[in-house]
């Protein structure tokens, strides 16, 4: 019988083959037991790995989650359990976390450029990196601006002080922006050519224009518009009757406007010894107002007038009562004064597109007017005639309308 002998080349692979067995499971271990810790105030897991995506969870800053996959710019976590008892997964953002514990470092992320250049017209700014964020302002083309921060796809810009105090916390997404270097140039950007690598420049940027002050969530500087409602006298002696109208306004401020109107209203007069005949009194109203603007969002911008108004007035006597001076040989007419008065009112602005407004208002017209009655006698041609002071022509005038903004 023969004894085998060891075979030491055998022994060495063995032992490889059990060291790279117990370094896998490690790397297996470590890779589950991977955590990150959030770095923002609110963050936003999403079910899927895009910033279009759905939100499931806003998690406070410092909040420990577990890492269990990678997608591209995003880890898959477990997040913490809900009052349902419940675990779920979803989707957080690279640049909204930091990893704490049994990961590899990071990938390096691209340096922040100290400035960047608009290349999109209107190009929208956001108050947070999602396209669904409210919009801060819309930059033109051209203006140059400067980086703070990256968080993924977007950079976070400092807007210009032209416009007021600093707005951190804008981002503008980078397919609207390029980057530019120290000198104002824009960055080279790497194009294949044969089998050479050459880099294309660009001219450096004339200066930038200016930046365009805020405008009011409800539209732009100029607005003009139509309106129609009702118009009623508050004295029980008139009727209320079809109102309509025009408006012209100008955005002096974000917050603060000019606004010429004019409606027109008519209304059916009943008989006062001591005032008008039975007619119809026709009020055109011209007004100069100022608007006070308060923006809830992109879309409601409610607001509040007050000015000065002159009423053109025009007074028609009813058949009835001058036929009834007729059949004693006279002839009457009745007038009232043209007046200066006061108006204060509220009102609606809601957004249907950038540039289309629908517009609800509301207003209190003040005015005391004066009128006077004229007798003829048709035989002698004598004339009696007297005032009428007094005359309360104090309405209130309702009108929804449609404005466009330039």
């Amino acid at each position: 019988m023969q004894l085998k002998q060891n075979n030491p080349a055998r022994r060495t692979g063995t032992a490889v083959l059990l060291f790279m067995l117990v370094a896998a499971v490690g790397f297996a271990t470590a890779l589950q037991e991977q955590q990150a810790e959030i770095l923002v105030p609110r963050a936003r897991v999403r079910l899927n790995p895009d910033l279009n995506s759905d939100i499931i969870r806003v998690l406070d800053k410092g909040t420990v989650l577990t890492i269990v996959g990678e997608s591209g710019d995003w880890y898959k976590v477990v997040l913490p359990k809900d009052e349902s008892g419940f675990v779920v997964s979803g989707y957080i953002h690279k640049q909204l976390i930091k990893l704490v514990s049994g990961v590899a470092p990071a990938p390096a992320v691209p340096a922040v450029p100290e400035r960047v250049r608009v290349i999109r017209e209107n190009a929208v700014v956001r108050s947070a990196p999602d396209r669904g964020a409210p919009v801060v302002r819309e930059i033109p083309q051209g203006m140059v601006l400067r980086c703070k921060n990256q968080a993924g796809d977007w950079y976070q810009v400092i807007l210009p002080a032209a416009a007021g105090a600093e707005a951190i916390g804008a981002y503008i997404h980078r397919d609207a922006v390029e980057p530019l270097s120290a000198a104002g140039v824009s960055q080279p950007v790497p194009v294949a050519q044969g089998r050479q690598r050459v880099q294309r420049r660009v001219q450096p940027a004339v200066a930038p224009p200016r930046a365009p002050r805020a405008q009011p969530a409800s539209g732009r500087k100029l607005q003009a518009g139509i309106r129609a409602g009702y118009g009623m006298m508050t004295d029980s002696l008139y009727s209320g009757g079809l109102a309509f109208g025009a408006v012209l306004g100008y955005a002096l401020s974000p917050k603060l406007g000019v606004e010429v109107s004019g409606i027109r209203y008519q209304s059916e007069v009943t008989g006062d010894p001591d005032g008008l005949s039975d007619g119809k009194l026709a009020v055109m109203a011209v007004q100069l107002s100022l608007r006070g603007s308060y923006p809830l969002n992109d879309k409601m911008t409610p607001y509040a007038v007050i000015g000065a108004n002159y009423q053109l007035n025009s007074f028609t006597l009813d058949d009835s009562p001058a036929a009834e001076w007729e059949t004693l040989g006279f002839s009457v007419e009745e007038s009232v004064d043209n007046g200066i008065g006061f108006h204060a009112g509220l009102g609606l602005d809601y957004a249907l597109q950038s540039r289309l407004i629908v517009n609800l208002d509301a207003r209190f017209i003040m005015i005391s007017g004066k009128g006077a009655w004229e007798l003829t006698d048709e035989v002698s041609g004598t004339q009696t005639a007297e005032d009428l002071d007094g005359l309360s022509l104090n309405s209130v005038v309702v009108t929804v309308g449609l404005k466009y903004c330039f």
